[in-house]
Order: structure tokens, then C-alpha cells, then sequence
């Protein structure tokens, strides 16, 4: 079980990595960076709606307050209606 340090354990040799394939080029951090630039604009996107949405909510849970407060206050009045 001693094998050198160029094989596998399959016993085949390691090749040696060539001139040019030495690291990252700079292709790859620039995709890399396109892709968390679009995320994080989806998200910002996703935030600013989420924000609107929640103020429409809230105008919205206000006026039926509003509505059911009045509904209440004229329930308690006498009805000016004539049935006959």
C-alpha cells in the first residue's frame, strides 16, 4: 500500500497539470459576479414590492376599521325606514 504520490489509488498515474491550466481565469469570478449581481437585484426587487404591497395592507386594514366603526355606530341608531 505504498503507493507514490503521482498515482491513484487505481494505480493510474496523475497527470501533471498543464502550462495553461494554471488556476482561475478571469472568465470565471466575472460570471461568478454576474450571477450574485442579478441575484441581489431579484431581491431588492422582491424587498421594494414586498414594501408596497404591506403599505396597500395597511391602508387597506385602516379603512375597514373605518367601515366596521361606522357600521357599529349606525347599527346603535334607530332605523328612519317605514315599514307598512
Amino acid at each position: 500500500m505504498c503507493a507514490s504520490f503521482l498515482e491513484r489509488r487505481s494505480g493510474q498515474p496523475i497527470r501533471e497539470p498543464d502550462a495553461n491550466q494554471k488556476g482561475f481565469s478571469l472568465i470565471e469570478p466575472l460570471v461568478a459576479s454576474f450571477v450574485l449581481m442579478f441575484g441581489l437585484l431579484g431581491l431588492a426587487s422582491l424587498f421594494s414590492h414586498a414594501v408596497a404591497a404591506n403599505l396597500e395592507n395597511k391602508t387597506d386594514a385602516f379603512a375597514t376599521a373605518l367601515a366596521v366603526r361606522k357600521m357599529e355606530e349606525l347599527k346603535g341608531q334607530p332605523s328612519t325606514e317605514r315599514f307598512e
